[in-house]
């Protein structure tokens, strides 16, 4: 039977069989994946990182960005454009193009005298993961988006201290620990904001220098309990979807005994800068239900009536903020409230209605599950669980 060959049909696929041969084409030019020499998906239009013939794809959200995350008004997930100026002009130090303060400066008065060039501006973040997280999911083909593997979580802090810049401490910072934090003014406290690059929890327990905050209190750093917080920031996109932030938030709440107050985990008072109020969650459960029902790639814009200053900031696109924790100079109890992060979102994981039933989200059964895995989350289990329990 002849071959009929058409404008559209490859030569070379239609008679290298003949012959014994091929180059990993078929007959209408398209691989095993079903992608064409072009890497396009000829029924999606996308390419194999899932980008469209305008360079876009959707994120965790549906949120069509480009490759620098960009959407198509220019703004990333926190609304700031490639300059890093949001709509309104500011960026993120509160400063216009002209480098004018939106505030007025005696709310800025208490940083002159300090060292120079101590502030810094927020970098491009450092994605970190360990190799075999990265080798991983490169096996599972989850893509990756600036150095971030898809759904793990990612970790960040804002630890708040009590300083007056000096030297010793610039020296901290900058020299011995660049590319693992930076600072940046805070107006809520005498002294600064550090803040992490974001990280998974194996990266944390292997490679973060937890002793930075006993490095910094010997250069003349200290904590005010109930004014320097720490927060800690989850990826949304760390999660198995919105289901299991709404376990795991409903899981915080529930445990919040144990969590707030100056003898529990999180060291300080639930104060107006991180309350466990109660007025406040259905409008926080709601904003999670309207993220899961949203279709239409719109990029969201937090309701008013969702409060920031609350025990988990639900504001942020990107991230879950806990802002409960008090600040800390001593290492054990930096990485055991780290820890209550990271153990609570994989408890509630591949929670079921069964589990959530029976117990799932008390404490002791939280407990209970932190014994089973001993040795994961060694401080926070120096913290909760009596060392007869483990002996």
């Amino acid at each position: 039977m002849p071959i009929e060959f058409t404008p559209d049909t490859d030569l070379f696929n239609v008679m290298a069989p003949l012959f014994g041969e091929s180059d990993g084409f078929d007959g209408n030019g398209l691989d095993s994946e079903g992608y064409d020499r072009d890497g396009i998906d000829p029924v999606t239009g996308r390419d194999r990182e899932g980008y469209d013939t305008n360079g876009y794809r959707p994120d965790a959200f549906d949120v069509d960005r480009d490759r620098e995350g960009l959407d198509e008004g220019g703004y990333d997930a926190d609304g700031y454009d490639a300059e890093g100026y949001n709509e309104e002009g500011w960026d993120r130090d509160d400063e216009n193009r002209y480098g004018e303060s939106r505030y007025e400066d005696d709310d800025y008065e208490d940083y002159e005298g300090r060292a120079p060039n101590f502030w810094q501006e927020t970098p491009k973040y450092i994605f970190k993961s360990t190799t075999e997280e990265k080798q991983e999911a490169e096996v599972a083909g989850r893509y990756t988006q600036g150095k971030r593997l898809d759904r793990i979580p990612y970790f960040g802090m804002e630890i708040e201290l009590t300083s007056d810049c000096n030297s010793g401490v610039k020296d901290i910072i900058h020299n011995q620990y660049e590319g693992l934090v930076w600072v940046k003014p805070d107006c809520s406290v005498e002294g600064f904001e550090m803040v992490t690059h974001p990280m998974t929890a194996a990266w944390a327990a292997r490679y973060f220098p937890w002793g930075i905050v006993e490095e910094l209190a010997r250069a003349g750093c200290e904590v005010w309990r109930e004014s320097n917080g720490l927060h800690i920031h989850v990826s949304r996109a760390g999660f198995n979807g919105f289901t299991h932030q709404l376990r795991w938030v409903k899981m915080f709440y529930s445990i919040q005994d144990q969590i707030a107050g100056r003898d529990g985990m999180a060291g300080r008072e639930a104060t107006e800068w991180g309350t466990f109020g109660g007025d406040h969650r259905k409008a926080q459960f709601d904003s999670i239900r309207d993220r899961m029902a949203r279709t239409n790639g719109r990029r969201y814009e937090a309701k008013d009536y969702i409060p920031r200053y609350v025990a988990l900031n639900m504001q942020n696109a990107q991230t879950i903020e806990a802002r409960v924790f008090s600040a800390t100079t001593n290492a054990d109890t930096l990485r055991m409230r780290f820890e209550l992060m990271a153990s609570t979102v994989e408890y509630t994981r591949n929670q079921t209605i069964q589990d959530i039933r029976n117990g799932g989200w008390e404490y002791e059964t939280y407990r209970s599950w932190l014994i089973k895995n001993e040795g994961r989350y060694p401080a926070l289990e120096r913290r909760v669980i009596p060392a007869r329990t483990l002996a």
